[in-house]
């Protein structure tokens, strides 16, 4: 389907030619008998062959058709080809709110368990949510890291989620980042951190949960760069509250040995569910 972005619409000049939006997104230096007509088509949306097939029926030629939406491209609806998207689940998040979640999203997003080092390895060029009780286990994102597996955090904890940044392996902050700089906000992170892990299942408002999920997928939908954000929802709030993340020094995660973009090794630590091991190793 070829069709004009809505926000370009023809729209006619004094001296009879035509720009696509204000300001311009394309020109028309010159109309011909077939213009009018194929642009109302295309203001509609049409095919390719249709068009060719309007334009000869007003005197022009198939070439006179491919030239106009050519010339025309900038000021078309592009349709991007998104990367598939998986939900990996943990145990640790009411059934209910899992549903809630998926609800929000595609029709028929597939949705995997971890399960440690046994966990389903995902296709390349996927997406993959992480959905976390109070935190995600740092060795969740491990393979996604080493694969090059774009994947978003999207954390509940009862009456509030934060949904966020997306994690894109040598580009954006991954998890290590962010406790890197929650570290540098507050030396007793580590410790807190592994104690959230170990929190009991939270009771989640399933309104919470479906907006978390329509959260994620705007959050999805955005384009990827070395600054991205996270999302803070609250059940008894209207107020969004949204906080920027950059890549950290201290983490290195983008010269990683075991990932495709990798420059130059380094070690990892291995991940801990024990408070004081936790502490130590950060």
């Amino acid at each position: 389907m070829i069709r004009l972005d809505p926000s370009a619409p023809p729209l006619w000049r004094h001296d009879g030619t035509v720009q696509f939006g204000f300001p311009a997104r394309a020109q028309l230096p010159r109309r011909d008998r077939w213009t009018d007509a194929a642009l109302t088509a295309l203001e509609a949306g049409t095919t390719r062959s249709a068009l060719r097939a309007l334009v000869r029926l007003h005197g022009g030629r198939d070439r006179d058709a491919d030239d106009l939406v050519s010339h025309l491209s900038s000021a078309l609806v592009h349709r991007r080809r998104t990367a598939p998207l998986i939900v990996q689940v943990a145990d640790d998040l009411p059934a209910a709110a899992v549903r809630a979640i998926l609800a929000a999203l595609p029709a028929r997003t597939p949705r995997i368990d971890w399960a440690g080092p046994a966990t389903h390895r995902v296709p390349a060029g996927s997406r993959v949510l992480l959905l976390a009780a109070h935190r995600v286990d740092p060795r969740r994102a491990v393979d996604l890291l080493r694969h090059d597996i774009v994947h978003l955090p999207l954390v509940l904890d009862g009456s509030s989620a934060t949904i966020g940044p997306v994690i894109a392996p040598g580009t954006t902050a991954c998890l290590s980042c962010l406790d890197a700089t929650l570290r540098d906000e507050d030396p007793a992170w580590p410790l807190i951190a592994a104690q959230l892990l170990a929190r009991p299942r939270p009771d989640v408002d399933v309104a919470l949960a479906a907006e978390a999920g329509r959260a994620a997928r705007h959050v999805l939908s955005g384009p990827i760069g070395p600054v991205s954000r996270s999302l803070h929802l609250r059940v008894d709030s209207l107020q969004r509250a949204w906080r920027t993340h950059r890549p950290s020094a201290d983490c290195r995660c983008r010269s990683l040995g075991g990932i495709a973009t990798a420059t130059a090794p380094i070690a990892l630590a291995r991940a801990t569910s024990s408070p004081t091991t936790f502490a130590r190793l950060a």
